[in-house]
């Protein structure tokens, strides 16, 4: 979990450097594009693919 936190991070620096100027920097882990706080609908929605992602990879590397 650690390690996916820190790509996370390392992604959102480069959305940082795309966004410009437009960023607003909240502090948060999952923002929105711009940096602000995401809708609640829509960070459920994100969550839900992200670990979907996931728990495809995970069946792909272990054949489950």
């Amino acid at each position: 979990m650690v390690d996916l936190l820190r790509r996370h991070h390392a992604r959102q620096a480069e959305e940082r450097l795309v966004a410009g100027e437009a960023w607003q920097d909240h502090g948060l882990i999952f923002p929105s594009a711009v940096g602000t706080p995401l809708d609640q609908d829509n960070f459920s929605h994100r969550l839900s693919a992200l670990c979907r992602r996931q728990l495809r990879s995970r069946r792909m590397c272990t054949g489950i």
